[in-house]
């Protein structure tokens, strides 16, 4: 299945990246739920949400979820499997995730969630 508008989630805030980007995540695999209840699911507070929180949350809605310390060199593995979710540090400033759909060669291509 390939990734389409349909399954983009907007952040309601600056807080909602990582909610934002589970929610995508599950609307590809057609698992829905609101920002709201991934939220709380996700004890979100004002300054964000956690990696392991979302690792959590998706293990217990049934998904095989790990987390991993990687660089680029990630888009090398054959069988890796899209869409997932990644969390950079911006300009050693502040972290955002991203939902990364597909790669082609040397090029990946990103969800940028606004």
């Amino acid at each position: 299945m390939k990734f389409s508008k349909r399954h983009y989630r907007a952040q309601v805030d600056s807080k909602d990246c990582g909610v934002a980007a589970l929610a995508m995540v599950l609307e590809y695999y057609n698992s829905h739920y609101s920002l709201a209840e991934l939220r709380e699911m996700l004890g979100t507070t004002e300054n964000g949400t956690t990696a392991f929180s979302i690792v959590s949350v998706a293990n217990e809605l049934g998904f095989d979820t790990e987390a991993i310390y990687a660089d680029i060199s990630l888009f090398d593995i054959e069988d890796i499997k899209f869409p997932f979710i990644v969390h950079i540090n911006k300009n050693n400033k502040f972290y955002h995730y991203y939902v990364i759909i597909g790669s082609d060669k040397n090029i990946f291509i990103l969800i940028l969630i606004l």
